[in-house]
């Protein structure tokens, strides 16, 4: 005669008897299966395994970085004065092609209708507009190289016959800066 269950009672529980619990796959009977984030028999403990970190808050607020922002790095936004005078810092594409490039051509333009019309004064007053406009491309310009990770040194990369400008605009221009901060500070909106 074969041995079934149907129509025992179930092996504890029954009677009083505290009932058996039944183990985990891999584990031997009585042995209760570890909940989530508890450490299972026969694997090692990783880390953060557990929910809730132990002594940690899930809901706290995530802590600043070094710049201020939350998360990977928080890209700041400068002002005005900023990016027009200052040597420290990064620059991005559009502030290059805006301020450095796009101020130029609207200075040139100013400039050409001003000789055109009051001949010697005009010059005189191009000139006058010209003077700062050298300061404002060389900083935005080495911000511009500080956003890409190099020296404002590079700047002199232009006097190089030939390939100096178009190395200069093609690093400038038309490459991303480096996506996170580096040594001249965090990256730009």
């Amino acid at each position: 005669m074969s041995q079934n269950n149907w129509g025992q009672p179930p092996q504890g529980g029954f009677q009083g008897q505290p009932p058996q619990q039944q183990g985990g796959f891999g584990q031997p009977p009585g042995q209760a299966q570890g909940g989530w984030g508890q450490p299972q028999a026969g694997y090692p403990q990783q880390p953060g395994a557990g929910y809730p970190a132990p002594g940690g808050n899930p809901y706290q607020a995530p802590a600043p970085n070094a710049y201020g922002g939350y998360g990977q790095a928080a890209a700041v936004k400068p002002d005005i004065k900023q990016i027009l005078f200052s040597f420290e810092g990064r620059a991005s594409r559009g502030h290059y092609w805006l301020y450095g490039v796009g101020l130029a051509v609207a200075v040139g333009i100013v400039g050409g209708i001003l000789t055109a019309l009051l001949d010697e004064i005009g010059a005189f007053i191009s000139l006058a507009l010209y003077l700062p406009l050298i300061w404002v491309g060389l900083a935005v310009t080495v911000k511009r190289w500080h956003d890409r990770g190099k020296s404002g040194w590079w700047v002199f990369i232009s006097l190089v016959p030939m390939i100096g400008g178009l190395w200069h605009l093609i690093e400038c221009g038309f490459l991303e800066g480096d996506a996170g901060p580096n040594q001249y500070g965090p990256p730009v909106a």
